[in-house]
């Protein structure tokens, strides 16, 4: 299995991008961790309190940062207007 990457390293990581996450009740069967990436001048909104949360609430995957260290204990991240 792979990984589920959030990754703001978009444009070389020049930002300014915001990525929000809400992640919660899934069984990531065959996938090995999900990786949350804050790269350059991103921004990485989690609503989940913590890594260690985002973890128990999905299975308990092992959840691997990377760059800046995201923002936990978020507000709900906002739906997009159709």
């Amino acid at each position: 299995g792979g990984n589920v990457r959030f990754d703001t390293n978009v444009n070389g990581g020049n930002g300014p991008e915001t990525l929000c996450i809400n992640m919660t009740g899934n069984t990531l069967s065959g996938v090995n961790a999900l990786d949350v990436i804050e790269d350059g001048n991103a921004t990485v909104n989690v609503t989940q309190a913590s890594a260690a949360n985002l973890s128990t609430v999905n299975g308990n995957a092992t959840v691997n940062l990377g760059g800046t260290t995201p923002n936990f204990g978020q507000a709900a991240c906002p739906l997009p207007n159709f």
